[in-house]
């Protein structure tokens, strides 16, 4: 991943495995210095992913973070029905499958 993690007066010299990823109303960069990693294929063994967004959403349309779901192989996109940019209020349904997720994800 090329990131390391930092705490308070402490380094991690390698970040920890990632299980998976929770995405909340994100989209492709769209830095020119970017570019070539969407046109690359993506790394072979990326973490599950589940990828909310608002069909409301005005800064980040619905089909921008589909095309980000798209580029991680496996990831489900899950539209919230009446949701905005803002993290939303999950409803009992969405909690549920993000619980699943995470269980599954965790082993």
């Amino acid at each position: 991943w090329g990131a390391h993690l930092r705490a308070p007066g402490r380094a991690f010299p390698r970040p920890p495995p990632i299980k998976f990823l929770v995405i909340m109303s994100s989209r492709r960069s769209r830095a020119t210095e970017h570019q070539s990693l969407w046109e690359a294929p993506p790394p072979a063994k990326l973490p599950k992913a589940l990828v909310f967004y608002g069909d409301k959403d005005k800064a980040i349309a619905p089909e921008e973070v589909q095309r980000l779901a798209s580029t991680i192989q496996g990831a489900e996109a899950v539209c919230i029905r009446g949701s905005d940019h803002r993290v939303p209020q999950l409803s009992e349904e969405h909690v549920r499958k993000l619980v699943v997720f995470v269980q599954d994800s965790l082993g």
